[in-house]
């Protein structure tokens, strides 16, 4: 979370590797390729569209909503997206009621563990720490068994893919959004809606239509950190 650096090395299993900060079109998926079986997402979020969901948001906290070819999707499906690229399933997912519940509308198989309930964006019921454990590795180990026998099915979007980016209506971001206006206005592959707040454009494939958001993200982030 954040700057992606907050892991404590200490208490990894000594299998794991660790991949630390922020990098390219990956982000969260750094170093992903076809020869992995399946995709584990731990601790999870809902998107930012969600109003009842605990911490939702999408990417960046300008955000409002993603779309991939006019269906919302929130940091599951952008990963799912980035992995069917590979061929690679998402086996697993873990997160608050509402995150598991947009991740199992997205992708029917997933194995979904919830371990907190929203109330609020600043409001949950957590489950004790043991309780939240064993439901975790029961669910893990249930998401391993079911890659074995090769029961999940790949998130594949051909191309082209449309992409639709959508910011909050409220002072610095539609600041933000003006200034990404005139950064982008001489590529006319890009569609600004000003009522919307939104950019749509459209990718030859996943990984170039990743690649594009992630470039948003990183002019937004920049816009953003200048303005304040």
């Amino acid at each position: 979370h954040e700057d992606a650096v907050n892991l404590n090395l200490e208490e990894l299993h000594p299998k794991a590797n660790l991949i630390q900060g922020w990098g390219p079109v990956q982000d969260m998926l750094a170093g992903l390729n076809s020869s992995f079986s399946g995709v584990f997402l731990v601790g999870y979020h809902a998107s930012g569209s969600n109003n009842k969901a605990v911490l939702g948001h999408t990417l960046n906290s300008l955000v409002h909503y993603i779309k991939v070819n006019d269906q919302f999707v929130n940091e599951t499906g952008i990963a799912a997206l980035y992995a069917g690229h590979y061929d690679v399933p998402i086996a697993f997912v873990s997160g608050d009621d509402c995150a598991i519940s947009e991740a199992r509308k997205q992708l029917n198989d997933v194995v979904g563990v919830v371990v907190k309930q929203s109330f609020a964006r600043d409001c949950t019921i957590s489950l004790p720490l043991e309780q939240a454990q064993y439901l975790l590795e029961r669910g893990a180990a249930d998401a391993v068994m079911k890659l074995q026998q090769q029961q999940f099915t790949v998130f594949k979007i051909p191309g082209p893919i449309k992409m639709e980016i959508a910011f909050y209506n409220t002072g610095l971001r539609v600041s933000v959004f003006q200034c990404l206006v005139e950064i982008l206005e001489f590529d006319s592959s890009y569609k600004f809606d000003q009522e919307k707040l939104s950019v749509t454009f459209e990718a030859d494939n996943a990984l170039n239509a990743l690649q594009r958001v992630n470039m948003l993200m990183y002019l937004v982030y920049g816009i953003k950190s200048s303005s304040n």
